[in-house]
């Protein structure tokens, strides 16, 4: 099959430690954590064979899929933001941890993240118009 991008949307409060149990849920089917949102939702990157079993997870309330316009405004800033937290991921897990990521997923000039973590960006509104980020 083939990795797909999928908005997430958790159930009910939406907090901190309802995102981490996806996330980490996500991460054990091999998936990513691409974002996470400042509404509560996530922005994942898994395998659509694992798409049933993560719309079954008792924390998630609705999963679909997210495709990115490539000449939208904001498209090359939130694949940034993508493959640095990509990036991350993979830096953290065993099997890669060893050698060096291929671009654009070099961790050269990213953060250090602690090991087993699942690093997120979390934008925060400003006002109606947007994020600090613009988004």
């Amino acid at each position: 099959m083939a990795i797909q991008l999928y908005l997430v949307q958790p159930t009910g409060a939406r907090d901190e430690a309802t995102r981490a149990s996806i996330a980490e849920y996500v991460a054990g089917l091999g998936g990513f954590v691409l974002m996470a949102t400042s509404y509560g939702s996530l922005i994942l990157a898994f395998d659509e064979e694992h798409l049933p079993a993560v719309r079954a997870h008792s924390q998630v309330e609705f999963v679909g899929g997210v495709t990115l316009d490539p000449n939208g405004p904001k498209a090359e800033a939130l694949t940034r933001i993508f493959a640095e937290n990509v990036a991350l991921q993979l830096a953290s897990r065993p099997a890669v941890a060893t050698g060096p990521l291929p671009p654009p997923f070099s961790t050269a000039n990213l953060p250090a993240a602690a090991p087993g973590s699942t690093p997120l960006r979390w934008p925060v509104r400003t006002d109606e118009g947007g994020d600090a980020e613009g988004f």
